[in-house]
């Protein structure tokens, strides 16, 4: 949030002074998005910011006229009935997506590289997500696992209680490394996934930086605070005049790589120079 209104205060706009700003938080309960997207329709509001996918699509849902600015669409946005394409997105959405490519064959390369050994990998995942034309996904990691001779446990969530017994159940196949795919549910509970992570000691990789904040060892993907704050710039433009449907989907500009060599030397871990010359951030 601080990055999105200094993305705001940059074109122009300061809560309270020349723009009013009506926050609705699900906390991680996607059955709520909807009711809370309502809501802001029934206000009514003039531009309605999605934090994800998700709460895209129940803006959507709960609008077809309002403007939408989607933070960090994941998976495809053009198969998923968000958009129609990335260049022409139609309807009332537009936005930025937070996909990458080979996000995750990159992942279990730098699980690989801090791991040599690794060959038994959990993969927890929220199962209401998905990816373009319906694929779900694990569909994606299993093929990088596939060519990289790993052997993938996926671990499927719907909500919070799903993931106790999944994250023990990771222990009990004693899986070697961890891989997180992050969305609205995981990154709630990002401190509790961390805090099982290390004490089973796996060495573990996240999609944002947030997780590497509470202990996580490693961060790969886009910026999500830089994600915000250019979401800024689609709320200016549509403020001023122009449509979704003209405005191009955008894809990240870069990617992040977090280093925590705490966390790495509590689990007895050399980070290879390698991956250290590649990181964005080390801490610690």
């Amino acid at each position: 949030m601080d990055a999105f209104l200094s993305g705001l205060q940059e074109v122009g706009y300061v809560d309270g002074r020349n723009v009013t700003i009506e926050y609705r938080f699900a906390e991680g309960r996607q059955h709520v998005l909807y009711d809370l997207a309502l809501e802001l329709v029934r206000l009514p509001v003039e531009v309605i910011v999605a934090s994800s996918s998700e709460a895209a699509v129940a803006a959507k849902t709960a609008t077809t006229t309002i403007p939408i600015v989607a933070v960090a669409m994941t998976g495809d946005p053009d198969g998923s009935n968000l958009v129609r394409s990335l260049e022409r997105p139609g309807d009332n959405v537009t936005g930025l997506t937070a996909a990458l490519a080979d996000h995750s064959g990159r992942q279990l390369a730098l699980l690989r590289d801090v791991l040599p050994s690794v060959s038994q990998v959990a993969f927890l995942w929220n199962g209401k997500r998905r990816l373009g034309s319906g694929m779900y996904p694990h569909a994606e990691i299993e093929v990088a696992a596939r060519a990289s001779g790993i052997q993938l446990h996926s671990l499927e969530v719907r909500a919070a209680d799903q993931l106790g017994p999944a994250l023990e159940s990771a222990a009990q196949r004693r899986v070697q490394g961890l891989v997180v795919l992050g969305d609205p549910l995981t990154f709630v509970h990002r401190a509790r996934i961390v805090d099982f992570a290390a004490r089973e000691r796996l060495p573990a990789v996240y999609d944002f930086r947030e997780f590497v904040d509470v202990g996580g060892l490693l961060g790969y993907g886009p910026s999500m605070g830089l994600l915000f704050r250019r979401s800024a710039s689609y709320v200016n433009k549509i403020m001023r005049g122009s449509h979704p449907s003209d405005l191009p989907v955008e894809r990240p500009a870069s990617t992040q790589l977090i280093v925590n060599l705490n966390t790495a030397r509590t689990l007895g871990l050399a980070i290879p120079q390698s991956v250290l010359d590649e990181a964005t951030e080390v801490i610690g």
